[in-house]
């Protein structure tokens, strides 16, 4: 995410003469982490599917050992129903893109905010 910071300080010193607002940088930011979200959500999916095809089925049953050790036996039977519900649910390919892509789209979009308000640079005002 450190390139959505860059990115912006590239577009408002390079392409922006050195001014840019914050809705500008938002954008700009934005934009940027629109990239690696549909990188990380092909990932994902490429991973799971043909690398570690194993991967969730390790991952939830690695998860339900540790909830045996620390929940009681009536939380250990909600939390394992939820469990699989959701094992479900990411067993659908988009689903599992989306997720991924979504997620790393928000996490970019609050750098992008963070960014956008420390290189907002607002265009002097020249007087005649």
């Amino acid at each position: 995410m450190i390139f959505v910071f860059l990115g912006v300080k590239q577009y408002r010193d390079k392409e922006n003469g050195g001014e840019i607002t914050y809705m500008k940088a938002l954008k700009v930011g934005f934009l940027i982490t629109i990239i690696p979200s549909v990188a990380f959500g092909l990932f994902d999916l490429i991973y799971v599917k043909f690398l570690d095809p194993g991967f969730m089925e390790k991952y939830y049953s690695s998860a339900m050992e540790q909830m045996k050790a620390s929940l009681s036996s009536a939380e250990f039977q909600a939390k394992s129903q939820q469990m699989a519900e959701e094992m479900k649910m990411f067993s659908n390919p988009l689903a599992q893109f989306l997720i991924m892509a979504i997620t790393v789209l928000a996490i970019g979009t609050v750098i992008a905010a963070i960014s956008a308000l420390i290189l907002q640079r607002k265009p002097k005002f020249k007087t005649a």
